[in-house]
């Protein structure tokens, strides 16, 4: 039986420091820069699921992630 490697996401870095000064933690950082870098070519799901939230309930924690006003300011 073969064993299958997880694939590691590449975070892209920010453009400014001010993605850090933010009240954001690492994992809303990580869907930020996902979700922004992606350009609409992966849905928040996805974005979400890369960032660290987990394969159950990502899409709920995409929408909520949307609506975070911290979030929203950072996007």
């Amino acid at each position: 039986m073969e064993s299958k490697e997880l694939s590691t996401v590449e975070i892209p870095q920010p453009l400014s420091d001010e993605l850090y000064q933010s009240k954001l933690t690492k994992r809303q950082r990580n869907f930020v820069l996902l979700f922004v870098h992606s350009e609409g070519k992966k849905s928040a799901s996805q974005c979400a699921y890369e960032a660290g939230y987990g394969k159950h309930g990502c899409r709920t924690r995409a929408s909520e992630l949307q609506k975070h006003p911290d979030v929203m300011k950072a996007i």
